[in-house]
């Protein structure tokens, strides 16, 4: 995933994001939380570990367990918003977390993906 977000940041002349350990576990415990209690969204904070300067966050989720990295990262780039945070000059880190579960009364999969800068 984040291979994919790197690609996409060099066709735009883009810094690599490189990954932090930090912002996965912040990721892969929002999408834990999110799927657990069954709900999507952001919250009015990302919930990323203290010591970072500026975040921002990436959500997406599909039906299905199957793991579909291409199709995400090709949504989040069909969205201004998420376009907007992934090709954000900005950020210098990145860590993708995704959670399977149900999510309603469907199997699911929850993506998130935290950007951040010390």
């Amino acid at each position: 995933m984040v291979k994919k977000v790197n690609r996409i940041r060099h066709a735009y002349g883009l810094h690599r994001l490189r990954p932090s350990y930090s912002l996965f576990v912040s990721a892969k415990l929002y999408s834990h939380r999110m799927m657990r209690s069954d709900y999507f969204g952001h919250l009015s904070r990302i919930p990323v570990a203290s010591g970072w300067s500026a975040a921002g966050e990436t959500l997406e989720w599909h039906s299905g367990w199957r793991l579909r990295p291409r199709a995400v990262v090709s949504r989040w780039m069909h969205s201004p918003p998420h376009r907007a945070v992934l090709l954000s000059s900005r950020f210098t880190r990145i860590g993708v977390g995704r959670t399977r579960g149900r999510y309603g009364h469907m199997r699911a999969t929850m993506w998130v993906a935290h950007v951040g800068r010390h």
